[in-house]
């Protein structure tokens, strides 16, 4: 599956796109550079799109250049917009999850709901340590529980600030 991240009014970097249309240029694509910009790995959509808030399935032309993490083409069809429980299933570590929670306005039963699948797709404790630190109405005391149970490290740090 390929994605691509949006704004709440489905923009990206100011180009207006609708669910269901194709985009093409004619102009020579880059990297980087110009066109039409999308990965095949939800967590990679964090590097490019920080706070962008919908995500859509997108199928691109066969006219495609490739990088370590994300892809460009000179043709898009916006094919559907993803819902919240296929995002969640599409994060395999919980860095997604926590991201969202962190920097999209959610509710906080969205909140509950990405909190769970950190704890169960998180197998080193940063995303469990990180989501009790840095989102608000977090369970604290279960996430920095979980993160020492599952990795020294934050054990470590999780001690230090209850000592301070």
């Amino acid at each position: 599956m390929y994605i691509k991240a949006f704004t709440e009014d489905l923009k990206c970097r100011g180009f207006q796109y609708e669910i269901g249309k194709t985009y093409t240029t004619d102009k020579e694509i880059k990297l980087c550079g110009y066109g039409f910009h999308f990965c095949d790995d939800l967590c990679d959509t964090l590097i490019f799109y920080n706070a962008y808030s919908r995500y859509c399935e997108i199928i691109p032309d066969k006219h495609t250049l490739k990088d370590e993490n994300k892809y460009v083409t000179n043709s898009i069809t916006i094919v559907r917009e993803l819902t919240l429980a296929e995002l969640i299933d599409l994060d395999t570590t919980g860095e997604w999850c926590y991201n969202y929670a962190s920097i999209i306005g959610v509710s906080m039963s969205d909140k509950k709901l990405l909190q769970d699948a950190v704890i169960k797709k998180d197998k080193t404790g940063k995303w469990c340590y990180n989501y009790a630190c840095w989102v608000n109405g977090a369970d604290q005391e279960l996430l920095e529980a979980i993160a020492i149970e599952k990795d020294k490290i934050y054990n470590k740090k999780i001690k230090g600030e209850m000592n301070e």
